[in-house]
Parts: structure tokens; sequence; C-alpha cells
């Protein structure tokens, strides 16, 4: 066997075939060389990336969030309400009265769980952002009506942020407010919590009044009740007398008969009055007829309250159904825009994204120099 036999072995370098190459292994070395030689490019779309988050970054409305914390008022704290309801509870002589509490360690909880109540009244939400200056100020330059209603609807939204108790995580309730500035973020959430607490009293004096209302009708109705049955009882024991008084006219007994009550004869019996005779029996009609109504302990017991209860001095409202554990404060740090996040995060968008779309269009390049 010589060379011309296999001329192709001839030209080999090597007595054995060439190892076999993988062309689907990735270079990293010419990769880099690739980019490399594109980095104006890259750093030409970092740049520009960049400076558009930084432009947005340093424009953006500023986001400030101002906190408070709350925890059940003390009863000192609401000291007229608390007053107010013990004369109730004194007066009455009942725990409750409708669905108010009356006793002592229960009525701040009751106070505070209006309070809380209070927090997730979209109504209230309304009302307040619809009111305040920040709002107006905000809608100035919107002519729309559609428009201004849909920021309102934002800040109702997105604005008051507040977090319930849980028992196995949050044990107080909080309050936060967000705005585009510090200071007005703070005054804000104090206005707010103003007028919750507003609101709160509000409900509870609307609700006491009608309770006190219903309760001194019944009061009244039952007053009227004793009066009519004593009043009958009066009556009735009258046209009892008066018909004994005609039994003994008509037997012509005029005096007490002692003779004729031997036996059996019971003189308390309706049936025997008569035996004792007409004097004693108009005696006691007149006694009755004069006299006033003796009416039952009870006819008294519900003057008595009827007469406190007119007399209840009305319980102030400005007092506190909350207690600060964490006061509303000027926020020291910005919630939003996060400018040094948002500048890192776009450069490095912008130089991943450029490197992409280098190093796809060599792929594209590379598969057009193979076809041809």
């Amino acid at each position: 066997m010589n060379n011309k036999e296999f001329p192709q072995q001839a030209n080999m370098p090597y007595p054995y075939p060439m190892p076999y190459q993988d062309n689907d292994e990735i270079d990293l070395v010419e990769l880099f060389r690739t980019l490399w030689k594109q980095k104006a490019k890259i750093a030409l779309v970092t740049a520009a990336t960049t400076l558009v988050a930084g432009i947005y970054a340093f424009t953006a409305e500023e986001v400030w969030t101002s906190k408070a914390v709350f925890d059940a008022p003390k009863l000192e704290e609401i000291g007229s309400y608390y007053e107010f309801t013990q004369q109730l509870r004194r007066t009455l002589q009942k725990p409750t009265i409708g669905a108010i509490t009356l006793i002592p360690d229960q009525i701040t909880k009751e106070v505070f769980t209006e309070f809380q109540k209070q927090t997730n009244s979209i109504d209230l939400r309304r009302e307040f952002w619809s009111q305040s200056d920040y709002y107006h100020n905000l809608v100035i330059n919107i002519k729309s009506e559609k428009d201004k209603e849909k920021k309102l609807d934002d800040l109702i939204e997105k604005n008051i942020t507040v977090v319930p108790i849980d028992e196995q995580k949050v044990k107080f309730p909080s309050v936060s407010l967000s705005v585009n500035d510090a200071t007005t973020a703070k005054e804000l959430l104090i206005q707010y919590v103003d007028k919750l607490n507003a609101k709160v009293w509000k409900s509870k004096s609307t609700e006491l009044k009608t309770i006190l209302k219903e309760e001194v009708a019944e009061l009244e109705n039952e007053k009227k009740l004793l009066e009519f049955r004593a009043e009958t009882d009066r009556n009735n024991s009258i046209d009892i007398i008066r018909k004994a008084k005609s039994v003994a006219e008509k037997a012509n007994i005029k005096e007490l008969n002692l003779s004729a009550m031997q036996g059996n004869a019971n003189v308390s019996s309706r049936d025997m009055l008569f035996f004792l005779g007409t004097k004693a029996l108009d005696a006691q009609i007149d006694n009755l007829v004069n006299k006033p109504v003796t009416m039952p302990v009870r006819y008294y017991e519900v003057e008595r309250m009827l007469t406190e209860l007119k007399k209840l001095p009305e319980f102030k409202v400005d007092i506190k159904s909350y207690r600060y554990l964490q006061a509303p404060s000027e926020p020291l740090t910005r919630d939003g825009p996060k400018r040094t996040l948002i500048i890192v995060v776009s450069f490095l968008f912008g130089m991943i994204l450029s490197c992409i779309a280098i190093l796809i269009k060599k792929v594209f390049l590379n598969l057009a120099c193979c076809n041809k």
C-alpha cells in the first residue's frame, strides 16, 4: 500500500482523523471580542436608558408617608362620656342600654371598636379628601369632572392605608397617609384622625339619643300603665263597697251587726261586706274617693328614673376615642421615587439590552454568511 492508492491520507498531517469539533459550543472569548468592538454602541444605549430613567426619577412626583399607631383610650381620656354612662347605669340599674355597654371595663373597648370601624369607611375618606385643600390644588387645572372624580378615587384607594388588628401579627391598628410633601402628610393625617374621632362621637351621640328616647318612652308607658292599674283597682274597690252598701240598705243594716257575723260569716269577704253597715261602708267609700290613689313601689322607681334621665347633661364630643402609641410625624425618608434604585436598574437594563441586541445581530450575520 502506498500513498498513490490513498491520496487523501497522503495530504493528512497526522496518521489519524482530526477530532470532532462541536460547533454548538459558545466561544466566550469571541463573544467578549464582539461586545468590545461594539462598546461605543453599548455605552450609548446604556447612557440613553440611564438618562431617561434619571429624568423620570428626578421629575416624578415624590411620595411621603406619615403613620400613626393607635390603642384603646384610657377611662380618664373619655371622662365626660364615662361619667355619662355611669350616671345612666346608676339611674337605670342596667349593665347595658340598647347596644351600648355601661360596664366600666368595656366602655373604652367599645369606643375604640367604633373608631376602628370608621377607619374603613369609604364615605368618610371621600368626604375628607373632597373637602381638603390638597385635593383642590391637585385638580385646579383639571376641567373634566370625570378626571376630577378619578383623581379623588385614586386618593381614596391609594393614599390612605389602614392596617387592622391581627391577633397573630399586628397587635395595634395603624393608619398611614401618603402625599407629595412630608409636612403636608403629617398635617393631613392629623386632620383625618380628628375627622375619624368626630365621626365616632357623632355616631355615639346619635345612638345614645335614640336609645334614651326609646328608654324614656318605655318608662313613661310603664308609668301610665301603673297609674291605670292603680286607678282601676281603686274603682273596682269602690264599686264593690257600693254594691255592699246597697245590700245593707235593703237589709236595713246601718251599724255593724255582730250577731250576724257569728258563725262562719267573714266580713272581709265581698259577699259579707254589707254586715259592716251603711255608715261604715259610706266611710270607706269617702276614704277611697277622696284620698290619692295608692301606687306600687315600682311606680315611684319609674318616676325617679324619668326625672333623672331628663336631667342628664349631654356629654362633650371633643374627647378622644383612641390613644396614640405613635403620633403622626413628618417622615424623614421619601417612599418614592427610589432614585438610586431606578438609575442602577436602568443602567443595568440598558447595558444588558444593548449586549443582547448586538449578539442577536451577530448570530444573524453568521447565519447569512453560512447560507451563501
